[in-house]
């Protein structure tokens, strides 16, 4: 996929999941949410990208943020300039590399640990992956 090589969507499940989750399971429930992750999150990031045909993407500032960066874009839709931060952190392999995204400032990142705790509270993991693997 094209977007493969711009973001890193381990790290995105891993800081979705929070530190403590992702270190307390298996190996292999970490490759099974990898994937199942991935999956699902390009799949929402295409769909997002498909709502916009013909707007303008303005690139207005890049900013470094400790030892990140962030790009500050917006697409211009109908006159309206709707901000979508992307935030990137330096991989030693893959160079920049994109780990969050804020669309009109509400992180894909925070909204995921959100869903994913509140599932947590009340199932166990396996619940989790049973619901990712579902098509809602």
């Amino acid at each position: 996929m094209i977007i493969d090589p711009l973001f890193d969507f381990n790290l995105m499940g891993k800081l979705s999941l929070g530190k403590r989750t992702y270190k307390s399971i298996s190996p292999s429930q970490r490759e099974e949410f990898n994937k199942l992750f991935n999956q699902k999150i390009k799949a929402s990031y295409i769909k997002k990208i498909d709502l916009y045909s013909d707007e303008e993407v303005l690139v207005k500032a890049v900013k470094k943020v400790k030892s990140r960066i962030h790009l500050v874009t917006y697409i211009i839709s109908g006159g309206d300039e709707n901000e979508v931060l992307y935030k990137f952190y330096h991989s030693k392999k893959r160079g920049w590399v994109i780990y969050d995204v804020d669309v009109l400032g509400v992180s894909i990142i925070q909204t995921y640990r959100q869903q994913f705790a509140e599932i947590l509270q009340e199932d166990d993991f396996d619940t989790l992956l049973k619901k990712l693997q579902s098509k809602e």
